[in-house]
């Protein structure tokens, strides 16, 4: 679910809470839902992980994720929102995520970009940090 942090680069994702592998665990059973075709179970499944650790900016970038993948672009936006206040510091990843292709034009977008090198660069006052 999350990537290797590259040698000399800090992780975006940060380090997880206390809870942390609950979370893992939980966005991992959401990720095997979407693998099997299970759009809308796992899209509740995310959206529990969400409401259960609200202050954790991975679950939200991961359900914004799938909503621009579904085509539900305004949603995925609202989650994308989210993860930046959240603390997303990933500002590269989300220029580079193909979900979000379709985002690119839209000025949310690249508000939340641009909230996300802000956070990033140590400005934000999200409680994480990022996918």
């Amino acid at each position: 679910m999350t990537t290797a942090p590259q040698p000399g680069r800090p992780h975006p994702v940060g380090p997880l809470p206390e809870h942390g592998s609950r979370v893992l665990v939980r966005l991992m059973a959401a990720a095997s839902l979407l693998r099997v075709g299970e759009t809308e179970a796992g899209l509740r499944s995310l959206r529990s992980v969400v409401a259960a650790w609200p202050e954790h900016p991975l679950p939200r970038y991961r359900l914004a994720v799938v909503l621009a993948g579904s085509g539900r672009g305004p949603e995925a936006l609202d989650a994308l929102a989210g993860a930046v206040t959240a603390g997303l510091a990933a500002p590269d990843e989300l220029e580079a995520e193909p979900a979000f292709d379709r985002l690119h034009g839209d000025p949310r977008f690249h508000a939340a970009v641009s909230g996300a090198r802000r956070n990033q660069a140590g400005g934000g006052s999200g409680g994480g940090a990022g996918p």
